[in-house]
């Protein structure tokens, strides 16, 4: 019996998610609201809105990339829940999951503990348009 719970669970893990898969599915999918926030020749950045949570001067969000092209190990899109301070202008990367143009997830990452290491964010990059979009003042 548990062998056939063992493999159920490793074929969910292995289906692919038909909110991952592209083209960007159609609304009918039940997929979540994404707002798209920035762009650059690499990649568009969206963020869902509803999973906002400001502390102080950061926040926590949500976000999804889709790169132009297929990356070398085939990553297509990813979603991300990422820290992002305003004072500093950072993001932090606080747990990912990576997908190939079907859905099917390639990898998944938890950041060290609620501390994830913060990465600059460059001017006029898709991270920047999040930080002018949800940072207040």
């Amino acid at each position: 019996m548990l062998d056939l719970f063992m493999a159920a669970a490793l074929a969910q893990a292995l289906s692919p998610d038909p909110c991952q898969a592209l083209p960007l599915p159609g609304a009918a999918r039940n997929c979540r609201p994404w707002r798209a926030v920035g762009r650059d020749p690499v990649a568009e950045l969206s963020v869902d809105p509803a999973t906002l949570q400001r502390n102080g001067r950061s926040f926590d969000v949500v976000t999804r990339v889709v790169f132009a092209a297929p990356q070398e190990d085939g990553m297509r899109s990813g979603v991300v829940l990422s820290r992002y301070d305003c004072a500093a202008r950072t993001w932090a990367i606080r747990h990912s999951a990576f997908y190939d143009a079907g859905g099917v997830l390639l990898a998944e990452a938890d950041s060290s503990g609620d501390v994830a290491e913060a990465q600059l964010v460059l001017e006029g990059g898709p991270n920047a348009a999040v930080l002018d979009q949800y940072c207040e003042g």
